[in-house]
């Protein structure tokens, strides 16, 4: 249970990483562009959360198409596979990481909105 707690205690770090480093590149942009801070939150959020979309959409595909499919029944190995299986995971797993970055991001921008 502590290990668990550890994980989520590191992926917790990393968001917040994340969105602040997110506010801080929309504040710089608001600030030589001239454009409402909220706005370019807003912008950013989703970019965020669209970024973690076509994370998993990529990874998805390659898995599916056509020449990978053929050419995977050639290599018969367990570890191939469990090695295609944990990128499948990690790629889902950023996709999370995105949106849930982005999700904040969102809410910064309505408490912002709310607050003016």
């Amino acid at each position: 249970m502590k290990k668990v707690w550890k994980v989520i205690f590191k992926i917790f770090l990393a968001v917040m990483v994340v969105v602040l480093l997110t506010m801080g590149i929309a504040l710089v942009i608001s600030r030589f562009r001239e454009y409402e801070y909220r706005i370019v939150l807003e912008y950013l959020g989703v970019f965020l959360i669209v970024l973690g979309a076509l994370a998993a959409m990529g990874g998805r595909n390659i898995m599916q198409g056509h020449s990978y499919n053929l050419s995977r029944h050639v290599v018969e190995d367990e570890k191939f596979f469990r090695n295609e299986i944990y990128i499948l995971f990690e790629s889902y797993r950023f996709t999370a990481f995105m949106a849930i970055s982005g999700i904040i991001i969102l809410f910064i921008s309505l408490l912002i909105y709310n607050l003016t």
